[in-house]
């Protein structure tokens, strides 16, 4: 039997860009506000100073965030920077923004930033932890709803994993987004 092809995690580029532009109004409006208290008269000079600032940062880190890929290979999720986190040892995924939280039982985070669609991503990685899953992948999502597709490790699949499957999901995906339902289609090999 051939393994699974890992499941991989890019950095979005509009999600980069997007998250970005948030920081852009923040720093603009902070740094404006910081003019206006000290009686500044060139408020304005804020707004100039905090886009500029939140373009170069950017600028000058987009080559090194854009090519960071967390991937899971076997039982492991794997990131930039020799991160190895085993997948029995994950606690908790929760949504930042464009970004997932991962924690694990030891209290360590980990960050898979600007993802397109991190309730997706949420979603694959509960699905590949699943003990009777040899690979998952999502097929669609929208806000509301996501579709999955799983294979199944044994021949004969079990007739539940497909409900236990979007039980596990659902259940880690229902604190942190608005995805309302949860397809899951089991995919013979």
């Amino acid at each position: 039997m051939v393994s699974a092809p890992p499941l991989r995690f890019r950095a979005d580029n509009a999600a980069y860009f997007n998250s970005h532009l948030k920081v852009a109004a923040v720093a603009m409006a902070g740094a404006m506000g910081a003019l206006w208290v000290i009686g500044d008269p060139n408020v304005w000079a804020g707004a100039v100073a905090g886009l500029a600032a939140i373009a170069f940062r950017g600028w000058f880190l987009a080559a090194e965030e854009l090519q960071a890929v967390w991937e899971i290979r076997g039982d492991e999720l794997l990131g930039p920077g020799d991160r190895h986190v085993p997948l029995c040892q994950i606690e908790r995924t929760r949504t930042l923004g464009s970004f997932v939280q991962v924690i694990t039982q030891a209290g360590d985070k980990h960050l898979i930033k600007y993802q397109a669609d991190p309730a997706a991503t949420i979603a694959a990685q509960e699905a590949e932890e699943h003990p009777d899953v040899l690979e998952a992948r999502v097929e669609s999502a929208t806000r509301r709803r996501i579709t999955l597709v799983v294979t199944p490790r044994s021949v004969v699949p079990d007739r539940g994993l497909a409900e236990a499957v979007r039980t596990r999901v659902s259940s880690h995906l229902a604190p942190v987004s608005g995805v309302a339902r949860v397809v899951v289609k089991v995919e013979e090999e």
